[in-house]
């Protein structure tokens, strides 16, 4: 962010002594720190301030009380970014709450978890500089990073893949096999060619194999099956924040649970179980995964273990956050 018109606006805010005062503060390691009277805006103008004290690879957090609050700052952010880099860089993300299903349902919009997924990918891979969340959306537990790095697809072109071996890993990340693609986290595979709609994409990718080597990346809109632009590399984040290394390892972790159930209402509590261990047996897909999160990992992550040492975390409006966050 040290062009010219972003230096303009950041030598004129040092200026001021006030920002002046913050800045040399958070230098010297004094914090935490309280800083009052701020209108959104200068919230915004702030937190790009000190995105650019950090290490480079330290993303900023920014917390407000509820997912409005956090929207407005990541568009202030990223109006100003985009103004003062004259490019169409995106400087801000938002890390939205979801909604926790663990009642029996058809079916449940998987938008916001696929959001917060692809913000922890661009976490992981450095390419998110602030992030904007709720106090509610950074409580919520979700996927390691060790485990979303590790279900992580990265394919480029004239590279070699082995189509059962891509099969096998896009279903541990996730993703559904079906005859056509037409929404994210869906893959289908016909002969040597592979439709994949990563969940941080618009549209679908096609990729065609010349034997083992990829031959061909493209776009293409999944109504017409026209190709559109050209792409050299495809990166596929995981398609869930629960993930298990297998149907069978789901049923078992399912089983042992029922084993162990106890209570006045434990012939319910074990019919229902025994209900989702035969829908995942016979490949049917549970909409109310969430309830088995504390199954599927040793120890559950927050949006903090995604960050570096020296990343810094600020709070808008902090008693309005910890009122939320009880």
């Amino acid at each position: 962010m040290n062009n010219s018109l972003f230096g303009k606006m950041q030598s004129v805010l040092m200026s001021q002594s006030d920002i002046k005062d913050i800045c040399d503060t958070l230098k010297r390691g004094y914090y935490p720190l309280a800083v009052s009277g701020l209108s959104s805006i200068h919230k915004a103008q702030l937190a790009l301030i000190i995105s650019t004290l950090s290490e480079e690879s330290a993303p900023l957090l920014i917390i407000t009380d509820d997912e409005a609050g956090a929207k407005r700052i990541c568009d202030d952010i990223n109006e100003m970014y985009a103004v003062s880099q004259n490019e169409n860089e995106t400087a801000a993300y938002i890390y939205p709450a979801k909604d926790i299903t663990l009642a029996r349902v058809e079916s449940v919009s998987k938008e916001y978890e696929y959001q917060r997924l692809c913000v922890l990918a661009r976490l992981i891979d450095g390419s998110c500089k602030i992030v904007c969340a709720s106090a509610e959306a950074v409580m919520q537990r979700t996927i390691p990073p060790d485990m979303l790095a590790d279900r992580t697809i990265k394919l480029s072109r004239e590279t070699s893949v082995q189509l059962p071996d891509l099969i096998s890993r896009l279903i541990a990340a996730g993703y559904t096999r079906c005859d056509k693609v037409e929404s994210p986290s869906q893959f289908s595979v016909r002969g040597s060619i592979a439709d994949i709609f990563p969940v941080q994409e618009k549209m679908p990718v096609r990729m065609e194999l010349w034997d083992d080597e990829i031959d061909s990346f493209a776009y293409f809109d999944p109504e017409t099956q026209r190709r559109t632009e050209q792409i050299d590399e495809l990166i596929i984040p995981p398609a869930g924040e629960v993930l298990f290394n297998s149907a069978d390892a789901l049923v078992q972790k399912i089983n042992a649970l029922s084993a162990g159930v106890r209570g006045k209402r434990t012939e319910l509590v074990r019919s229902n179980l025994a209900k989702d261990a035969d829908n995942v047996s016979n490949s049917v897909s549970l909409a109310n995964i969430d309830k088995y999160l504390p199954l599927a990992y040793d120890k559950p992550a927050l949006i903090f273990d995604y960050l570096k040492p020296d990343s810094p975390v600020l709070f808008s409006e902090f008693h309005s956050c910890c009122e939320k966050a009880k």
